[in-house]
């Protein structure tokens, strides 16, 4: 039988029950306190999560549109794209539904947008150069929610697009055959929290489970877990599922590519994988690739069935993560400088810092560092040819997204979550940014 337990019952109390119910520590029952899990079947799940757990795809609003149009295209052989976002959670995401895609025989290829010279999202040429080379569908992973202009602008190329996506929806939403994103308006999916990759295996679920057919999936959760991880969402119900069952599999990976990122890590596959070694080891080397050079590097990783290859990208990633190390370390030295030099900057509420040049690929990580050493939101912003483009970090409490959307009228655009958001802006409207949001 279901019970729910009332947040709020005194914490000492809730904390008991939960510890007697299901005969686990009062340590362990203050963390599912603290999660604020009081569902005695998400407790259930958290406690022992299992792959029968995972809740129906089509759950998931506008699910059926999308997977009846995919497989519309797999049957009809019309070229497919998809089109991820260049960090860990695009990059396993992409993957995922290509290796799925082909096993099924469809007619499909991906592209990842290059970071310095894109940016996040859908972008126009982007969108033109895949009409132009044949597709007939566009299918965004963990990308395209605030993509208004670019996906009616697909629409007017002869091209549909499915999009899956799973950061905040804004007031407009794409005119689109099919928006899979939990975060609609009017939520009616049971979990709110995948990551995009987690959204990518559950189209991949519906995918397999409209069409009967017996690929196994449950080898995606390799990589489902990989980018969970690295995303940092909360690691309950079904994020809990994809990471237990994938670190389960990564002793013996099935995919290749993840056994030589692994091995190029140090990973001793003797012992039992953590969510420290992928968050500190594997999604550096992973994120480097999109960070310094070509991200796609990392989906070439996962899906060839070459293993020279394989360990060659892996052993550039390696490269690539160093040379990552070394700017990371240049760039935060320099922000930091001009948070001690401005008392502006240092008393601020949200602190936000441009500066000329800075490396798009390796500001979201400083600003992460920002975040952790002065314990405040913060915006950091490279500079160029009069834009601003940069990445932010939040702390809990303060929606990062909300706060954006007020200043909506000075982005040329921006996208993200409560804890992590890109944007870009003009340089000359930063100082107003800054008035907002620190007045927000």
């Amino acid at each position: 039988m279901n019970k729910k337990w009332e947040l709020n019952e005194a914490n000492d109390a809730l904390i008991n029950k939960i510890s007697e119910e299901f005969n686990v520590s009062k340590l362990v029952a203050n963390i599912i306190a603290n999660k604020g899990l009081t569902n005695s079947d998400e407790i259930e799940v958290f406690l022992h999560p299992r792959r029968t757990d995972f809740h129906d795809p089509f759950m998931m609003p506008d699910m059926e549109k999308a997977v009846d149009r995919v497989v519309k295209a797999i049957e009809t052989h019309e070229k497919v794209a998809i089109y991820g976002d260049y960090d860990v959670d695009g990059i396993t995401a992409t993957s995922i539904l290509y290796l799925y895609l082909t096993k099924a025989g469809a007619d499909v290829d991906y592209y990842l947008p290059d970071r310095m010279s894109e940016g996040y999202g859908l972008n126009e040429h982007a969108v033109r150069m895949l009409a132009e080379t044949g597709t007939k569908l566009m299918v965004t992973v963990d990308t395209g929610i605030s993509a208004i202009g670019e996906c009616r602008l697909a629409k007017s190329l002869g091209m549909d697009v499915v999009i899956t996506d799973h950061h905040e929806c804004q007031e407009e939403l794409p005119e689109v055959v099919a928006v899979v994103d939990a975060k609609q308006p009017g939520e009616t999916y049971p979990f709110l929290y995948l990551a995009g990759c987690g959204v990518s295996y559950k189209l991949v679920q519906g995918l397999k489970a409209y069409r009967n057919d017996q690929t196994d999936i449950t080898e995606y959760l390799e990589l489902a877990a990989v980018g969970t991880v690295a995303d940092i969402v909360p690691l309950y119900d079904e994020n809990r599922i994809i990471v237990s069952e994938g670190f389960k599999r990564m002793k013996h990976p099935a995919n290749m590519g993840l056994g030589k990122l692994l091995e190029s890590a140090g990973y001793d596959f003797k012992r039992k994988i953590i969510s420290g070694f992928i968050g500190f080891g594997l999604a550096p080397r992973l994120n480097a690739g999109g960070r310094m050079g070509d991200a796609r590097r990392g989906v070439r990783l996962f899906t060839t069935r070459d293993e020279e290859e394989a360990a060659a990208i892996a052993a550039e990633l390696e490269v690539e993560n160093s040379h990552r190390k070394e700017t990371e370390q240049m760039i935060l030295k320099q922000v930091t400088d001009r948070i001690e030099a401005s008392d502006a900057i240092r008393n601020s509420r949200v602190m936000v810092v441009a500066g000329e040049g800075w490396h798009h690929g390796v500001i979201g990580i400083v600003s992460s560092r920002i975040k952790d050493m002065f314990y405040r939101p913060n915006i950091l912003l490279s500079i160029e040819n009069g834009v601003a483009t940069g990445s932010a970090r939040s702390i809990d409490g303060f929606n990062l997204f909300e706060a954006l959307c007020t200043c909506s009228d000075l982005m040329i655009k921006f996208g993200g979550h409560a804890a992590a958001a890109g944007m870009s802006l003009k340089a000359e409207n930063v100082p107003e940014l800054s008035r907002r949001l620190n007045e927000y």
